[in-house]
């Protein structure tokens, strides 16, 4: 068997958010202002059997880890208030003179809360040894929904929100993908 040099892309950045929700008509929020994301597995644990008869191991039964989904922490450098309210599950009202100016509300206390579904994509850069982008990959994570949001208010500091997100995908899907694109291939808004 021959040797296969393995490819790498060296990455970084989070150049662009994007969140489509999944409705009938799907929004579609894209943001520049994200700075980090933490993704880790949610996994259903498997468990281990041994059969030990005195000093001897005579047989082991185990059953594997089995991925269910991701859990993401998604960290906003801004206020994002559709972004914000999509994820917390509360009402937002904007005034209808001023595109700015707008009422939030989060959800009731003591109430189930309905919070609408959406899929999740990152877009991280590929840069090449001079610093330039040379292409863009793209992380996508399916049927997402958004649990209450965590902020901190400080002097002299800006209000960073961290939105919890849970990535719960069905039997069968894959909880994430990751696609390559060409700079060609993703217009990120000015």
């Amino acid at each position: 068997m021959g040797d296969t040099v393995a490819k790498s892309l060296p990455l970084a950045d989070i150049v662009l958010a994007e969140i489509v929700t999944e409705e009938t008509t799907p929004v579609t929020y894209k943001f520049k202002t994200a700075s980090e994301c933490k993704l880790s597995p949610k996994l259903s644990k498997g468990k281990e059997k041994i059969l030990r008869i005195k000093n001897t191991i005579h047989s082991k039964s185990k059953t594997k880890d089995i991925c269910i989904g991701m859990d993401l922490t998604l960290k906003d450098n801004v206020f994002t208030p559709d972004v914000f309210a999509l994820v917390d599950g509360g009402t937002i009202t904007y005034d209808k003179g001023n595109s700015e100016k707008f009422t939030y509300e989060a959800p009731q206390t003591g109430k189930e809360v309905k919070r609408t579904k959406f899929k999740l994509n990152l877009y991280t850069a590929k840069k090449d040894s001079a610093g330039e982008i040379t292409g863009y990959v793209k992380l996508s994570y399916p049927h997402c929904e958004g649990t209450p949001v965590s902020f901190n208010l400080k002097d002299e500091d800006f209000m960073v929100p961290q939105m919890k997100i849970e990535s719960a995908p069905g039997m069968g899907e894959s909880p994430y993908s990751i696609e390559y694109l060409a700079l060609d291939e993703l217009t990120i808004p000015a």
